[in-house]
């Protein structure tokens, strides 16, 4: 009888451990299905057309960098410019692969803790072609999580720090979640920041011409002929040369000019082998200040000191020869 109900009373218990424990797995399920997730949402990169940021910085003013073609603009505050396309490019990468890390909370305490309430955050709609919106987020705090040194490592060996925390949410939802990533230096920016800072960008074998325009007498055209570059019949020195045009090859303008260049004073224009023209033109505003533009980024006047690319570009007709 006893041995009959041992058995009996273990059956029942076993039964009731076996359902806690389905219950407890769908109860874990559910909860990962509404808290963790593979990515965060889906967009189709190719689809998106336009990104409106509003910058924690900006206090509610929006950019809007927008597709035209096959380039991309930076719209601010009624005004356009051309943008950094592989900046922005980058931008679109990254929220269209967003893959939570770990789930943070929901509530209005955690939302102010990480900075995702309307005031401390920044956000980023993605747009396609017709204006629709493919997905909106917010952007909050940053963290730096520490990596522990594994035992009995090489201390000498070199090991990764660390790892950079974001913490986001979508814009109608009110989970946080914890991403990869130093987010909101890629968004809390200045419009500026977005925008094409080319002055030139050439390759260096193609050129086989450049003229140099100055004011009075100095200017004076370089130019190859035969393998051998010469100003008029004078032989230029071919390390002078070559030295010029790996540094004139690759130029990034400095700081953005809130004023137009309407009175160049310098002139260069190069001519290439494939028959493509590319020039740029200053206006000496003083001697601690000058105006760049180019051909290769019409529309954006860098206001610079003249070591930073003034005198890069413009040299002497000394310069070159033997």
């Amino acid at each position: 009888m006893y041995k009959k109900f041992s058995i009996k009373a273990l059956s029942i218990v076993f039964s009731v451990l076996l359902i806690l424990v389905i219950i407890t797995e769908i109860v874990d399920k559910m909860q990962s299905t509404n808290t963790l997730r593979d990515v965060l949402f889906t967009v189709d990169k190719t689809q998106v057309s336009a990104l409106k940021i509003y910058p924690r910085m900006l206090n509610g003013k929006d950019i809007l960098l927008e597709k035209q073609t096959d380039n991309w603009l930076v719209k601010y505050n009624g005004k356009s410019y051309n943008a950094d396309t592989n900046q922005i490019k980058t931008l679109i990468n990254t929220f269209s692969e967003l893959k939570p890390l770990r789930y943070a909370g929901k509530d209005k305490k955690q939302q102010e803790k990480y900075e995702l309430n309307d005031s401390l955050c920044s956000k980023v709609i993605l747009l396609d072609k017709k204006g629709k919106e493919l997905a909106a987020i917010r952007i909050g705090k940053f963290s730096f999580l520490q990596n522990k040194r594994m035992p009995r490592q090489n201390p000498y060996m070199q090991q990764p720090q660390g790892t950079m925390i974001s913490y986001v949410r979508l814009e109608n939802e009110n989970d946080i979640f914890a991403v990869e990533g130093f987010l909101s230096l890629s968004i809390n920016q200045e419009p500026d920041n977005f925008r094409n800072r080319k002055l030139l960008s050439i390759n260096k074998e193609k050129i086989n011409k450049i003229e140099f325009t100055y004011p009075a007498d100095s200017s004076f055209v370089l130019q190859q002929n035969d393998k051998e570059w010469k100003i008029n019949e004078s032989i230029a020195d071919s390390a002078s040369v070559a030295s010029y045009l790996y540094a004139i090859s690759n130029l990034s303008g400095t700081n953005f000019a809130k004023q137009e260049l309407n009175n160049a004073t310098h002139y260069l224009k190069i001519k290439t082998t494939d028959n493509k023209t590319y020039e740029i033109s200053a206006q000496m505003l003083d001697t601690s200040s000058v105006l760049l533009t180019s051909t290769q980024n019409i529309g954006s006047v860098f206001k610079e000191k003249p070591d930073d690319n003034f005198t890069k570009i413009f040299k002497s007709k000394n310069y070159f020869l033997k």
